[in-house]
């Protein structure tokens, strides 16, 4: 009967074309390998290679094997992969790299609820601009990224996953002179000083510009954005001790300290539409998959959360 390494063997002999790449890559000497398949041959009772001086040419029998081997060494791959984290103990990891908005939105939820249930597993979260996020990814510094796919410009070799989208909700403080307004206009909220990420998505980014345009009447702040900075929670602290307007999504307002009021305001560009994204070429782990699960249901809480705390938002 055939087993893994025989058909790792026979594999890397189809893909290299000859006896002596093959060997060199699985790091066994040429005889051991051509002993190892003139075995496996003799078991099966007919050739596996054609033998010439250009190579080794899989016969019939061969591709047949060849046709189910990938699939095989991958289950079995994932299979020692989850014996493995099953045996070992704390002090394993799962980095994730996320820009601010779904950082505070689904991540940190995610991760808590994750923690609950795989407390072994250590959790390293960064905020990044978008594009520094997938660059993470791409470098294999992180496992899994949250992105906005609009603000990133290669998606190539990507494994994409969005997710449903959320709204973002004006902030002021209590007392703004905005709250006067029963619906404010985008153009009449950008008249007073903007606190935002310095990755905006480019919809965002170019509907804040034209409104910005029309609120040049109304004498606005002079610096756009007037500040830029991460997370979230920290345009929160800017926009209690000013006249300042942020941005942001639900979750964010129920915070401790938030002490904010939120304007009746809503554009359909005005939301934010991350993305689970990892590499394509890499098999994740059982964890990582877990994780993955938690980062659905934060995200679905969340828009759950922001429906039943402005009813008045449109779910379309």
């Amino acid at each position: 009967m055939l087993d893994i390494r025989d058909l790792q063997r026979i594999q890397a002999i189809a893909t290299h074309g000859n006896f002596t790449r093959a060997a060199r890559v699985l790091g066994v000497t040429q005889p051991a390998l051509t002993r190892s398949i003139s075995a496996v041959e003799a078991m099966l009772r007919g050739p596996l290679f054609l033998r010439s001086r250009q190579g080794a040419e899989p016969t019939d029998m061969c591709r047949m094997i060849l046709a189910d081997a990938p699939s095989i060494l991958e289950r079995m791959e994932a299979l020692q992969r989850n014996l493995s984290e099953l045996r070992s103990g704390p002090g394993q990891e799962i980095a994730v790299a996320s820009g601010p908005y779904p950082f505070e939105t689904i991540l940190l939820p995610a991760a808590i609820a994750f923690g609950r249930e795989q407390p072994r597993i250590r959790l390293r979260m960064e905020i990044q601009p978008w594009p520094r996020a997938v660059a993470q990814l791409r470098a294999g510094l992180v496992e899994i990224a949250l992105a906005n796919t609009t603000s990133v410009v290669d998606l190539a070799g990507l494994s994409i996953e969005p997710l449903p989208a959320h709204p973002m909700l004006a902030a002021v403080r209590a007392g703004h002179p905005l709250l006067r307004l029963k619906r404010p206009e985008l153009s009449q909220i950008l008249a007073y000083p903007l606190v935002t990420t310095a990755n905006l998505s480019a919809n965002f980014s170019r509907m804040l510009t034209e409104a910005r345009a029309e609120a040049r009447a109304r004498r606005p702040h002079p610096a756009f954005p007037a500040m830029m900075l991460e997370p979230m929670s920290a345009w929160l602290s800017v926009v209690r001790r000013s006249d300042a307007v942020a941005f942001v999504t639900a979750p964010a307002l129920e915070e401790p300290g938030a002490q904010v009021e939120v304007l009746r305001f809503q554009s359909p560009v005005l939301r934010t539409s991350p993305a689970i994204m990892r590499l394509a070429s890499r098999a994740g782990s059982r964890h990582a998959g877990q994780f993955i699960e938690a980062l659905r249901a934060a995200n679905a809480q969340a828009r759950e959360r922001a429906w039943s705390m402005f009813p008045w938002l449109d779910q379309r």
